[in-house]
């Protein structure tokens, strides 16, 4: 499918069953989108929603070892714009949305050896993920 910015969307219509004959023979489901309409007002929008890793906090597991907090910074960004081309004629709508996600990891692993006495052996606990 294409992925249409939310911002453009006028009405989602979720069909799951009693098809009309206009869809022809489906099973499942159908989801209809609507996309918003140009008119004779101009309107938009400019967003941006950034997420910075100021805020984030540190897993229990990764402060036990003493290792820093995960690195996580994020950027959705995008606009809608529409208006007229030729009054009460011709509109246009238009929008595009972007997302930059940038992040790293901690992963905290441990190799369990088998671990051995005089006769019983003593197998250690799955590593925690």
């Amino acid at each position: 499918g294409q992925r249409i910015p939310l911002g453009g969307v006028q009405e989602i219509n979720v069909i799951t069953n009693g098809f009309r004959p206009e869809y022809g023979r489906l099973l499942g489901g159908l989801i209809n989108v609507a996309t918003r309409p140009g008119t004779n007002n101009w309107r938009g929008e400019v967003f941006e929603f950034y997420r910075g890793d100021a805020l984030n906090s540190n897993s229990f597991e990764a402060s036990a070892l003493g290792i820093g907090d995960n690195h996580l910074v994020g950027n959705n960004f995008g606009f809608h714009v529409g208006g007229p081309i030729i009054d009460d004629k011709l509109y246009f709508f238009n929008s595009a949305e972007g997302i930059i996600v940038r992040s790293r990891e901690n992963r905290v692993a441990s190799a369990g050896a088998r671990i051995t006495r005089a006769s019983s052996s003593v197998t250690p606990r799955a590593p925690m993920s």
